[in-house]
C-alpha cells in the first residue's frame, strides 16, 4: 500500500514529528499568512520540494497540515502544486484521502494514551468526519 511506503520512508531517520521527517528529506518547510481558506501549499519546482503552513492557524492544525503536505510530497511524485483548504481536508478524493491517511498514521503515536477525540481536538478536526473515515485505523492502536 502507497501509505505504508510512504510511513517507512519518512521515518526510516527514526523521525516522527512532521518538521523532522521534512529536515531528514529536505523538503522546505515555510510558515507564513496564506488567507483565511488555505491551510498549506505544496510546491514542486524540479527536485525541490517546499511546503507552507498557514501561520495563522494553531499548533495542532500546523502539524496535521504540515504531516499532510508531506504525505504528498512522499507519495505523489508527479503532482507539481496542491492547496490544502478547509473544503480539501475532508475529501474523498483519493490523493486528499492518502495525505489525510498518512498524516493520521505519521501523528497517531502507538505509546501516546490519547482517544480520539483528544486527537481532533489537538488537531482541530471535525470528530465525526475523522471518526467515519479513519476510525478503524485509529481504534486499532489506541486503548480507549
Amino acid at each position: 500500500m502507497i501509505v505504508n511506503k510512504a510511513l517507512d520512508k519518512a521515518v526510516k531517520f527514526g523521525a516522527k514529528q512532521p518538521i523532522e521527517v521534512a529536515d531528514d528529506h529536505n523538503i522546505f518547510v515555510h510558515y507564513i499568512p496564506l488567507g483565511k481558506n488555505t491551510y498549506g501549499i505544496f510546491n514542486k519546482t524540479g527536485s525541490c520540494i517546499q511546503i507552507a503552513i498557514n501561520s495563522n492557524l494553531s499548533p495542532g492544525k500546523q502539524e496535521f497540515v504540515l504531516a499532510h503536505e508531506l504525505g504528498h510530497a512522499l507519495m505523489h511524485h508527479n503532482i507539481k502544486q496542491l492547496h490544502c483548504t478547509k473544503y480539501k481536508i475532508y475529501s474523498k478524493d483519493k490523493l486528499e484521502y492518502e495525505a489525510n491517511e498518512f498524516a493520521i498514521r505519521l501523528l497517531w503515536d502507538e505509546f501516546t494514551y490519547y482517544s480520539i477525540e483528544d486527537f481532533c481536538r489537538i488537531h482541530e478536526l471535525e470528530k465525526s468526519v475523522i471518526k467515519q473515515m479513519f476510525g478503524g485505523i485509529m481504534e486499532k492502536r489506541s486503548i480507549i
